[in-house]
């Protein structure tokens, strides 16, 4: 039997950092074929990607819209019986190969982000009529949703039989960070860290007026540091001046030494207007920071799930600020940061999730095997 993991490019966002990882351990843990799919990388691109224990196959195209003839052609070609996929457009894809292959093989899809907020957020390949979507659903045998949130919204949106949807969480994987141990913290304050693009989505004015609040709770100095690029961050800039807090303020832009960033950190903050399930919260806890973070449509409230992990809060700049102090001067200890460490590892490591997959994918092999 072969399982196809089908994504837009192997590296990119979170979601194909995700299927990455869960389908390279299934080949490790399982005796069954696993090949991971990349729609626009090209066969030459393997010499600058990094390796993989999981079989690659680049199909080279120019747009995702553009990758039909091609990805059909290579599931019937690899007889592929079941295929996983994330994010909307690919979804859309492989829907359309499996109606145009009278359904030869069973579709799981991967849903990464609470629907109704990113189409109110966004426009263009996201801005589809739900009728269109609840075609594309007709072809998804079984759906994952990242967090419990993710799930509701779905089900009622596109009125998908809850039966079909199964929540799982991502995974976190430790061995992607690079830590070079440099000092990239200034010793003395305190230090609230912030990971994610400069944009829109992630609401960082908020945070902003969290800090000049924060600011006058608490006698130790403190400073915000913003991990990202993006589009706001000249706009960012002039609204902490206004704020008065730029001096407090770092705009570190994109670094790949996050880790070092997570390990200095004594609270990371998320003030985000949606997700799907934010990674960062996890990869903070696994590095035992406590989190604030606002209750967003979704995923916040499925991880923050014990008291000495850290706090939720609304889209109130004195509450966030009230619950940074709160970590600041109860929760940032030694014993905390291990629990927060120990918590992730039981509850998101790579072999956990990647199992759970498995349960779905498994649920395909009867009717895949009985299609020829």
């Amino acid at each position: 039997m072969t399982v196809a993991f089908v994504v837009p490019r192997l590296v990119s966002g979170g979601a194909e950092h995700v299927m990455r990882i869960v389908s390279s351990r299934l080949q490790e843990q399982q005796a069954e074929r696993i090949v991971l799919v990349s729609l626009l990388d090209k066969p030459e691109d393997a010499a600058n990607q990094p390796g993989l224990p999981v079989e690659v196959i680049r199909l080279g195209c120019s747009r995702v819209m553009f990758a039909l003839p091609a990805l059909m052609c290579t599931l019937l070609r690899e007889r592929v019986q079941v295929v996983v996929s994330t994010l909307p457009y690919v979804i859309r894809l492989v829907s359309l190969v499996k109606a145009l292959t009278a359904g030869r093989f069973y579709h799981v899809a991967r849903l990464a982000n609470t629907y109704s907020q990113q189409k109110s957020h966004a426009s263009g390949k996201f801005n589809e009529p739900v009728w269109m979507t609840r075609m594309v659903n007709l072809g998804v045998d079984n759906f994952i949703a990242v967090s419990g949130g993710v799930k509701d919204d779905f089900v009622k949106t596109y009125g998908v039989n809850a039966a079909k949807v199964t929540v799982i969480n991502n995974p976190v994987d430790l061995t992607r960070f690079v830590y070079t141990n440099a000092p990239v913290l200034d010793k003395g304050p305190s230090h609230v860290l912030m990971v994610g693009r400069l944009v829109e989505q992630k609401n960082v004015q908020l945070a902003l007026h969290a800090l000049q609040r924060l600011k006058q709770l608490v006698d130790k100095p403190v400073r915000l540091t913003l991990v990202g690029e993006g589009t706001l961050l000249d706009d960012l800039k002039q609204l902490a001046d206004k704020l008065g807090v730029a001096g407090d303020v770092d705009f570190r832009g994109f670094q790949r030494n996050v880790g070092d960033y997570y390990k200095a950190a004594d609270v990371l903050l998320m003030t985000s207007y949606y997700e799907g399930f934010p990674n960062v919260l996890v990869e903070g806890l696994a590095h035992g920071v406590a989190v604030v973070s606002v209750d967003c449509p979704s995923g916040p409230s499925d991880i923050l799930v014990a008291p000495e992990l850290g706090m939720l809060t609304g889209y109130d700049a004195d509450e966030i600020a009230r619950a940074m102090q709160h970590c600041l001067e109860d929760l940032a200890g030694t014993r905390g940061r291990e629990a927060r460490t120990r918590f992730v590892k039981d509850t998101f490591s790579i072999d956990s999730i990647s199992g759970q997959y498995w349960e779905i994918i498994r649920t395909g092999m009867p009717t895949a095997d009985n299609i020829r």
